[in-house]
């Protein structure tokens, strides 16, 4: 055989040997079809200094893609966690979710039944009457009960999602810094980089995270504002510890506390259902509900009995205590009691007292309205006030009362301890003050005088709908984003399994025709061996 046989032997073997491994590569990419973190390899045909066929594989990538379907994947997550805790509020509570069939608003229907008890017993004051409205006035608690129980199921629930969802993450960190350790020895290796991506997909699911790209391929992620998850081959993990009023589940990196506002992911999405809708129905509900049971109390506290004593309570609303920060150096606590004569003045929100240089700034935590007071007990925002031991400049005290107050608010008034006359002498045909009990369903004693408890109960309900209606929007807006980042990624990174089929047959009619040459070329050399 010539030296140009030979040449052509070799060639020709490793140009077979070459779309061998180029059809590889297009199986590796159908096997990976489903895999939507895969990016998909092509086959770079080039011809060597000494003319030999030589096959690259090319990873197609772009990392700003992947940065835009990760970023759409965080907020697809965090809308999804949202929407669906705001949909399950607005059906327990309302009993009515957009575009879905509605239900019974138990709420609504137990406030509607005292006010009725009590219009019944102004015209006949039996003794039944005042037992129906007593009893009416139990039926509401207890449904104010189940609402409870239901709002505690779904905070459990959050609890695990968010502590479930750090394990995850801390997790995800630390294989990723001992994957950036292999990129280090082997830099930008295809199946380390898939690898790479597929864990910083997951990542972004739980959590909004930005990602930088060294050349070599490793990755540095950061959470919230800046804060390092993984930084080369060290990870930091996320905890879950109580907040500065130990009520709430909150995270932590390096001792600093995360904002939820910057969290995003699964995760952002639950603590953002909880503070914003939860808790927020939670403490619209009870503002209605503890408002006005307080004035009925009072209207009842201000009429006679046959005795001539006054009316007596008919609920019990307990006080409450206020929750110290973490970092207060003084031992102060304060006292809430509900002003069932400045109910026009109430906020739902939690207040943070502060103590000043000049006194004490008690602030709405929403709203940043703030009152300043020199001492104790003051009354503010429709509560009074009674300090007990000392506060430091810089001591902080929080006080969400109105749910508090709530959940061991009771019924202790009994059917003779509804006051009917208005006046003394007590007269058995005075009925005035069981009239000005039935007026308190129509005084507008909330928010400053503008609402009634039925507007104020509207109030909540609009706006726990809103609050549905405005995460079912978001959800829509985030899965079309997600589907556009999606479609980019796909065009370049995706796999077309169709093409790589066709590639692969392209490669095999390639492989049959050198085949054949190398085939013919043996045969021709064998014949000339036989006429030698």
């Amino acid at each position: 055989m010539t030296i140009s046989n030979t040449n052509l032997m070799s060639s020709a073997a490793n140009t077979l040997n070459q779309l061998r491994y180029a059809s590889n590569i297009a199986s590796q990419n159908i096997n990976n079809a489903d895999n939507p973190n895969y990016s998909r390899n092509v086959s770079i045909f080039e011809n060597t200094a000494g003319g030999d066929v030589k096959v690259s594989p090319k990873r197609m990538n772009n990392f700003f893609l992947n940065e835009q379907l990760n970023d759409s994947r965080s907020s697809l997550e965090y809308s999804r966690s949202l929407s669906s805790l705001a949909r399950s509020v607005d059906e327990i509570v309302t009993g009515i979710a957009p575009g879905g069939k509605d239900g019974s608003n138990a709420l609504s229907q137990g406030l509607s039944d005292i006010i009725k008890a009590v219009t019944s017993m102004t015209s006949d004051d039996t003794f039944s009457a005042r037992s129906s409205f007593l009893s009416r006035i139990d039926s509401l608690l207890s449904l104010n009960a189940a609402t409870r129980d239901h709002f505690s199921d779904y905070q459990n629930q959050i609890n695990n999602e968010v502590s479930n969802g750090v394990k995850a993450l801390n997790s995800y960190s630390k294989q990723l810094a001992k994957l950036n350790g292999k990129l280090q020895v082997t830099p930008n290796d295809g199946q380390l980089l898939n690898q790479r991506d597929s864990i910083v997909s997951s990542m972004s699911k739980i959590a909004k995270v930005s990602v930088k790209e060294a050349s070599n391929g490793s990755v540095e992620v950061r959470i919230g504002s800046g804060y390092d998850l993984v930084s080369g081959k060290k990870s930091t993990d996320v905890e879950v510890r109580t907040g500065e009023f130990r009520n709430e589940a909150d995270l932590f990196i390096n001792g600093d506390h995360l904002n939820p506002k910057n969290i995003g992911g699964n995760i952002g999405g639950n603590i953002e259902a909880r503070d914003s809708v939860i808790r927020s129905s939670e403490r619209d509900i009870a503002k209605v509900i503890v408002g006005y049971l307080a004035t009925l109390n009072h209207a009842n506290e201000q009429g006679y009995l046959p005795n001539g004593s006054h009316g007596k309570s008919l609920v019990d609303i307990p006080p409450v205590q206020s929750l110290a920060s973490n970092k207060n150096t003084g031992n102060g606590s304060i006292t809430a009691t509900l002003n069932p004569t400045k109910i026009s003045e109430l906020t739902s929100s939690p207040l943070i007292v502060t103590k000043t240089i000049t006194g004490f700034e008690v602030k709405n935590r929403d709203t940043d309205e703030a009152v300043n007071i020199t001492a104790f007990p003051a009354e503010v925002f429709g509560f009074k006030f009674d300090l007990k031991g000392s506060m430091n400049v810089g001591d902080r005290l929080e006080i969400d009362a109105l749910p508090q107050m709530l959940k061991n608010t009771s019924r202790v008034g009994r059917e003779g301890d509804i006051a009917a006359a208005g006046s003394l002498p007590y007269s058995s045909g005075d009925k005035k003050n069981l009239q000005k009990l039935g007026d308190v369903s129509d005084n507008r004693m909330f928010n400053g005088g503008m609402d009634t408890v039925t507007n104020e109960l509207s109030n909540a309900f609009v706006k726990i709908g809103n609050k549905d209606v405005v995460a079912s929007n978001g959800l829509v807006t985030a899965k079309s984003i997600n589907n556009t980042a999606n479609d980019r990624w796909s065009n370049l990174s995706g796999v077309n399994t169709q093409e790589e089929e066709l590639n692969m047959t392209q490669y095999q009619q390639v492989y049959q025709s050198v085949a054949k040459i190398i085939q013919a070329d043996k045969e021709m050399f064998k014949s000339i061996i036989d006429v030698i």
